[in-house]
């Protein structure tokens, strides 16, 4: 998602002497945001995807390869995993890059299949297997574990959910105590049983229906939790590898690429030629969607200038600005709670 912004960006402000080429894996375009209420209500998976032909006009000198694979990166070129017209070789060269590869997460945060249509039919079988469920277990205190538990009780009011968080506050310390009590008191409002300060030993179990039925997972303290269903909402790792693989320096201890904190450049001299956005790299601040786009914004702008001034070595006067404390969590479509920077406000 991000990488298309700054992608629309540029082609939108670039001289006619240049083009854009954005290369995505799946060949269609997914909505994590949107994912988690795809997975429980009926009828709204299909407002997940879109086709990626449409991202630029028709007739539109700036290309898109869809259901492409970057396999490595060069200074002045990557290498992908097919030849695509109208290009003779693997190996596409350019003078900028801009690498948002985001971060890995299992279904339904991410696509579970190579195709749209995999990946449709992934999102109404867990349908299924919710509706079928008596009692679910949500592991993560987070936005992710908040907004599937709330989406689940929009729709299936008699389920039980028991959400389990290793923090002492939902979401985050980072966040206003008022936004941690008000999604809080709205999670039990709706009956969903809220466990803090814990964690759960899953034993390898993942999303999906437990198998072979219901049984019983212990918490760090003791705590017993019967559960035929797990919705893990924690492990996501940023999708860093092309980056490593480039340059192993250029990756910091948390695994994320390093950037430049103002302008979004990466600070590898091997990797010069390319900027970062998103969960892949370690630019300030949070990692969402507003922030993303941001980034996108920024990045976009310097390599914009770089173009204008025909050097590399032009000064770059687009700084990255976080958004700051940000976060909106919804607890199905008619609750939740906001906060932005100081102020939080229920929703």
């Amino acid at each position: 998602m991000t990488g298309a912004c700054a992608a629309l960006k540029l082609a939108s402000e670039l001289p006619e002497t240049h083009r854009v080429v954005l290369i995505e894996a799946n060949d269609f375009a997914y909505w994590p945001p949107g994912a988690l209420r795809a997975c429980v209500l009926p009828g709204f998976e299909d407002s997940v995807f879109a086709a990626l032909d449409k991202v630029f006009p028709p007739g539109s000198r700036h290309l898109v390869l869809a259901g492409t694979r970057v396999v490595s990166l060069n200074p002045n070129s990557v290498v992908v995993d097919q030849v695509r017209e109208p290009f003779a070789s693997t190996t596409i060269e350019f003078e900028y890059a801009v690498i948002a590869t985001g971060s890995t997460y299992g279904a339904p945060c991410r696509p579970s299949g190579k195709t749209a249509a995999e990946s449709l039919s992934s999102l109404r079988e867990q349908q299924r297997q919710i509706k079928e469920a008596r009692s679910l277990l949500v592991a993560g205190g987070g936005p992710v574990g908040i907004e599937f538990a709330g989406e689940v009780k929009a729709v299936h009011k008699d389920k039980k959910i028991t959400l389990v968080g290793r923090g002492a506050r939902l979401v985050g310390p980072q966040f206003s105590g008022k936004f941690h009590r008000r999604l809080l008191a709205g999670l039990e409002a709706i009956g969903v049983e809220v466990v803090l300060n814990d964690g759960v030993q899953l034993d390898g179990v993942r999303t999906g229906p437990v198998e072979g039925g219901a049984r019983k997972f212990t918490t760090s303290s003791g705590k017993s939790i019967d559960a035929d269903f797990v919705f893990v909402a924690a492990g996501g790792r940023p999708d860093a590898s092309l980056i490593s693989a480039a340059d192993p320096a250029a990756v910091d201890a948390d695994g994320r690429g390093k950037v430049d904190p103002r302008s979004l450049r990466f600070l590898s001299p091997k990797l010069r030629s390319y900027f970062g956005i998103g969960d892949a790299v370690d630019s300030p601040g949070l990692k969402t969607f507003l922030s993303g786009k941001a980034q996108a914004a920024a990045a976009a702008g310097n390599i914009l200038t770089l173009v204008k001034a025909g050097s590399p070595d032009a000064h770059l006067n687009k700084a990255f600005k976080d958004p700051g404390m940000m976060m909106v969590v919804p607890l199905g479509p008619s609750g939740g709670a906001s906060q932005l920077g100081s102020s939080f406000s229920a929703l």
